[in-house]
């Protein structure tokens, strides 16, 4: 079934079609929770939060955009209120766990052992530069990236002024290539 299939049933009570999509979409939100708090348990737990969200609101999604886009700015948003809570702990960033919703290194067959061991140094090395980015840079480049959104989407997603939201891109982008560049 497509996603917004799933999601009238869910919204209409039936706990399979729920638990198809979370199952779906489990490891995407907690990639995209890792990738702006860059903590393990904190991520499981802003996964945990997104689900339960998903559960509350599936009836408030109209369908307009993709499914999984409206979950990313829900991940990103939970992810982004986390940062801001208090009591929030810090943890030290392991770089070659950044990129733990991206394709397996080396699960193309074709890769030498040369090639795995270069992507996995470029990883490490864009791991560490993004853990210098503010959380709002991350969550901001993600959703850029990851899911091709405009800075006017963003900054609606996010509830920010697009202006901010090109700002803060344009910040992350030459804060990446200036680490990158040594």
């Amino acid at each position: 079934m497509e996603d917004h299939e799933l999601a009238a049933a869910a919204a209409g009570g039936d706990q399979r079609a729920f638990a198809t999509l979370a199952e779906r979409y489990r490891r995407y939100i907690y990639a995209i929770a890792w990738r702006i708090v860059m903590d393990e348990e904190e991520a499981l737990d802003i996964a945990q939060e997104v689900l339960l969200k998903m559960a509350r609101r599936i009836g408030q999604w109209r369908g307009e955009g993709s499914f999984r886009s409206w979950l990313g700015s829900m991940t990103s948003r939970t992810a982004l209120d986390e940062l801001r809570r208090p009591c929030r702990r810090e943890t030290p960033v392991d770089p070659l766990e950044w990129t733990e919703s991206a394709e397996p290194v080396g699960a193309s067959r074709s890769a030498s052992p040369v090639e795995i061991v270069q992507a996995t140094e470029r990883r490490a090395l864009v791991g560490k530069a993004m853990a210098l980015l503010t959380p709002q840079q991350r969550a901001i480049l993600i959703m850029r990236l990851d899911e091709e959104l405009k800075p006017v989407e963003i900054a609606e997603r996010l509830g920010l002024k697009p202006a901010q939201v090109r700002s803060q891109l344009s910040r992350a982008i030459s804060r990446l290539r200036e680490e990158l560049a040594e």
